[in-house]
């Protein structure tokens, strides 16, 4: 019986520099496999924020030189995501295509009415920045390849979360016809210059700081038309979120001249947002003219309708002159606030087969989809 348990034991003791190298063999695995899922995820995001760097720039514009730009943009958020990496993303890397909701499949598509950009991130021994194996560099595996992709696309709405301040459509006119008259080219919220807005184009979202400017203040809030002029204070703030918009919705102009240097008050908060921030950027219905919007004089005094959304980055605030509509030998100075169009909707032209005019476009909002 004692023969047998040193037999035993010995047997035990036999085993166990074994079993110490198989320890030690299962913890070099994990130690190598976290930190290769760990560089995984650091890649993954790097191709998500790449993606929705390329799409964003694209917009709807979808040229040559968008395309280049938006590559430039798509590498310069990967490398940050991956510094010291080299460059993670080779032309040959990033695909235009149409994106399938329905069955969730990128198709790859050079036409122009690509909507969705493919983004992979590859790190291997041919950049010579591949993934390290602490462990199994031991062992002779010295580098390990590895690749991610994302995939961002535009979808569309026909409604949107905006603020009840107004730009105008092609054709829409006067807001106040004296000021107008004696200003043709600053006579308040800006209009598009040919068909439609265009990305990167600058707006006049609002003239104040003088009685004689004009403006396009909605009657919209939260449970619709009925606005007061708190609420729409509490909306231009960013006290309170945007009104639910949809194309076709008609509603009444609440203010469309006199000085609302109130209002204004509260949308220049937003400009004490550092540069960048996501509520610098407002969306803006562009309306347009109903048969009854005009009185004889060219007032608007009934209802207008909204044909379209744009979002708008508020950009700065400039002091300009204009001539005084009582006195045009005289000049005033007004302070303008300036935005830029940073999303429009697609094809967007007026005189469309819908109700409003514009066909039935929609407004196009980045989306990570894969």
């Amino acid at each position: 019986m004692t023969r047998l348990k040193k037999t035993r034991n010995g047997t035990a003791f036999a085993l166990l520099p074994l079993l110490i190298v198989v320890l030690l063999v299962v913890a070099g695995m994990m130690v190598d496999y976290g930190s290769f899922q760990a560089e995984r995820s650091s890649m993954q995001n790097a191709a998500d924020a790449a993606a929705l760097a390329a799409v964003m720039r694209i917009g709807n514009i979808n040229s040559v030189s968008a395309r280049d730009e938006a590559f430039l943009y798509a590498s310069e958020f990967a490398n940050h995501n991956q510094r010291f990496q080299g460059d993670v993303l080779t032309p040959g890397n990033l695909q235009f295509g149409k994106w399938d909701p329905a069955t969730a499949i990128f198709s790859t598509d050079s036409g122009i009415d690509a909507d969705a950009i493919k983004v992979t991130v590859v790190r291997g021994s041919a950049n010579s920045n591949y993934l390290t194996t602490p462990f199994f560099s031991f062992f002779g595996v010295t580098d390990v390849t590895a690749t991610v992709s994302a995939i961002a696309r535009l979808s569309g709405s026909s409604s949107a979360k905006a603020v009840p301040i107004g730009l105008r459509t092609v054709g829409f006119g006067d807001v106040l016809p004296d000021l107008s008259n004696a200003n043709n080219s600053l006579d308040g919220p800006s209009e598009p210059d040919l068909n439609r807005f265009e990305v990167d184009d600058e707006v006049i979202v609002m003239m104040f700081g003088h009685e004689d400017v004009a403006h396009l203040v909605l009657d919209l809030g939260a449970d619709g038309p009925g606005a007061s002029t708190s609420e729409v204070k509490d909306i231009l703030a960013n006290r309170q979120l945007p009104v639910s918009v949809k194309v076709g919705d008609e509603c009444s102009v609440l203010y469309q001249g006199g000085s609302p240097d109130e209002l204004a008050e509260e949308l220049l908060e937003r400009f004490d947002l550092p540069s960048g921030h996501e509520d610098r950027t407002i969306v803006m219905p562009v309306i347009e003219e109903l048969g009854n919007t005009r009185n004889s004089a060219g007032y608007l005094v009934g209802d207008v309708r909204i044909g379209d959304f744009v979002s708008v980055y508020l950009d700065r605030v400039e002091v300009q002159k204009i001539k005084n509509p009582n006195k045009p030998s005289k000049r005033i100075d007004v302070s303008v606030v300036i935005g830029t169009v940073t999303t429009k909707r697609v094809n967007t032209d007026w005189g469309g087969g819908s109700p409003s005019g514009v066909g039935g476009a929609t407004l196009r909002i980045v989306e990570l989809v894969n």
